[in-house]
C-alpha cells in the first residue's frame, strides 16, 4: 500500500519557527496587552448566577416566540433580562438581573412586571430568586 498519498504534510516541508519568533513574539505581548486593557476598562460581564436575580421558567400554549418575548420584557427597562429556549419549543427560561441600587420591595415590583407582561396565558413552571453570592 502506498502511504505517499495519505502524506497530509510533505516529507521536505522545512518551517523557519526561529526565525519567526520576533514576529510570534510581538503579536504575543500585543494580544496580552489588548486583554488587559479591555478587561480594564469593561471588567467582567457576570451573569444572574453571580449578580443575583430571578430565574423563571415558562411555558406557552404555543411555540414561544423568543424575539417577541424579549421585545416585550425589554420595554418594560427592568434591565438586561435573558431569554433562553430549552427543552420543547414552548419552554422557555427567563433571567431577570438585581442591581445593587434596588431594594427588594423594587425587585418583587420588577417580577410582577414580568408577570403582568407576560399575561395569563403562560404557565409559570418555576420562580427562584438567585442570591448574588458564590
Amino acid at each position: 500500500m502506498n502511504f505517499e498519498l495519505y502524506k497530509l504534510i510533505p516529507h521536505d516541508t522545512k518551517i523557519n519557527f526561529v526565525g519567526m519568533r520576533k514576529f510570534t513574539y510581538t503579536f504575543s505581548i500585543i494580544m496580552t496587552l489588548l486583554s488587559l486593557l479591555a478587561f480594564a476598562f469593561h471588567g467582567l460581564n457576570f451573569g444572574v448566577d453571580f449578580k443575583g436575580g430571578f430565574l423563571m421558567e415558562i411555558r406557552t400554549q404555543e411555540a414561544a416566540n423568543i424575539g417577541e418575548l424579549r421585545d416585550t420584557l425589554t420595554k418594560l427597562d427592568i434591565g438586561e433580562v435573558a431569554l433562553q429556549e430549552f427543552g420543547s419549543n414552548k419552554d422557555v427560561l427567563i433571567r431577570i438581573p438585581s442591581s445593587s441600587e434596588k431594594t427588594q420591595a423594587q425587585q418583587n415590583a420588577d417580577l410582577e412586571k414580568v408577570k403582568a407582561a407576560l399575561g395569563d396565558n403562560v404557565e409559570y413552571r418555576k420562580i427562584e430568586k438567585i442570591g448574588p453570592k458564590v
